[in-house]
């Protein structure tokens, strides 16, 4: 790399970190244009400093990013209300109640049995008081955890469960590295998820524990290309007890060919899932747990792809736009499609060498079938396009901050062709960066490697 381009290089890594502080920094999303060109100039550095000719030592690239991680740790949270959730449920659990047993409003209900460690300011600002929480039981012994530390200051809370989940990205960064090396791959692909915006934005801004699923799926891939059945189904098993999207990739392992630990990693995965689970059994816990999952999918609409065109159909047609019937057809529409894919892909013979491009498939389209894609949700596709390559999810890490337009609004209200529209410039993207990589997943085995 010559002077002027080291000198333009270190410029961009100065104005990518001092983009990510502002945005960790900034009053909340009601500043939506001041984020989108914030959001933009950071992603436009970004875009320059993962280009594979700017290479530049791995050390430096890990002390950048960690730093930068560390220093909006003291930032509050401005894109999201879930932290005032997170910290109500872990009150909860520390006053040694059931968070999964009774709603906030009626929680605020309750005069003499109200629960000793749960700070009653906190309910004003909750964004979910008639319902049940979302949140699986390891997460909820993560806002615990926080709460504890913090002697139950909700302030504190917030503090210490962003330490801890800033900590965990942290870690991620140092298990890229040698997982890149164990799949063959150059290590400063690590840049993709180091320094991708929505990943600090999200995971060290805003809280949101995607950074622990994409911890254990990092240990599960180490372990699975390791040849470590038992201890791969573990980490799997403990991806899906934080958030229940990883359930998905359990058939994906089970049907590559030449996988001979798939007995033993289908047992400790269903295993360790089961467990993480079973708090839901005491007090019929799992009863308002699944009423929240069911009203959450049936009820709430936000940056839908798939849904939305379908919906509009039934609106054309109908009149009316039958949420009820549209939302359950297109979790249909997707197994329709995530069994055909499963077992095509098994005839042709991936093996576990394509793993990780199967992964990256099934999860894009289960999100383009969704009700829902909050712009975090994404954010493990972005982790497995920093250990293969694809350009889709990356491009997508830009297009969805275009989704918080919404937060303009008060309340909250959705232009929904804007959202179309951010949805074919990703599928034009997806089709112009990595056309040879779809064309790839559709041959056969023996014509790919020829």
């Amino acid at each position: 790399m010559t002077g002027q381009n080291k000198r333009v290089s270190r410029i961009m890594y100065l104005v990518w970190a001092l983009g990510i502080i502002l945005l960790a920094y900034l009053p909340g999303g009601a500043n939506f244009y001041v984020l989108l060109l914030s959001y933009f100039v950071v992603f436009a550095c970004y875009w320059f400093i993962i280009n594979p000719k700017n290479r530049i030592r791995l050390k430096s690239l890990l002390f950048v990013a960690v730093l930068t991680r560390l220093l909006i740790i003291p930032a509050s949270p401005n894109l999201s209300e879930d932290v005032f959730r997170f910290v109500w449920d872990g009150q909860l659990v520390i006053s040694l109640e059931n968070p999964y047993e009774r709603t906030p409003s009626e929680w605020m209900d309750e005069e003499d049995q109200f629960p000793r460690f749960v700070d009653r300011d906190l309910y004003t600002n909750l964004n979910s008081k008639e319902s049940h929480s979302i949140f699986p039981p390891l997460t909820q012994l993560v806002f615990g955890i926080g709460n504890a530390i913090s002697c139950a200051d909700s302030k504190g809370a917030a503090f210490w469960t962003k330490a801890f989940l800033v900590g965990i990205d942290i870690l991620v960064l140092f298990l890229i590295v040698p997982l890149l090396r164990r799949i063959r791959r150059y290590p400063g692909m690590v840049a993709i998820y180091a320094f991708n915006p929505l990943v600090l934005l999200e995971i060290s801004g805003n809280i949101h524990h995607e950074g622990l699923i994409i911890f254990f799926l990092a240990l599960f891939l180490m372990y699975f290309f390791g040849q470590k059945g038992i201890r791969s189904g573990i980490m799997l098993g403990l991806a899906a007890g934080i958030k229940l999207l990883p359930l998905l990739l359990i058939p994906v392992v089970l049907f590559l060919r030449g996988f001979k630990q798939r007995l033993s990693f289908a047992i400790s995965a269903a295993l360790i899932a089961f467990i993480s689970f079973f708090p839901l059994l005491f007090s019929r816990a799992y009863v308002g747990y699944l009423e929240s999952l069911n009203v959450y999918f049936q009820t709430a609409e936000f940056n839908a792809s798939i849904y939305y065109v379908l919906r509009y159909l039934t609106i054309w047609i109908k009149g009316d736009s039958w949420i009820e019937v549209i939302g359950p057809l297109c979790s249909l529409l997707f197994l329709g499609f995530y069994t055909f894919f499963l077992l095509y892909w098994r005839k042709i013979g991936f093996d576990k060498n394509r793993l990780i491009d199967m992964m990256v498939i099934v999860l894009s389209m289960f999100f383009l079938f969704q009700t829902i894609v909050h712009p975090w949700y994404i954010l493990p596709i972005v982790f497995l396009a920093s250990l293969s390559g694809w350009k889709f999810p990356i491009i997508w890490s830009g297009l969805i901050i275009i989704s918080y337009h919404a937060y303009v609004f008060n309340p909250h209200q959705e232009i929904i062709p804007l959202t179309l529209m951010t949805y074919v410039i990703l599928f034009f993207s997806a089709w112009y960066f990595d056309k040879n990589r779809f064309v790839k997943m559709f041959r056969k085995v023996k014509e790919v490697e020829s």
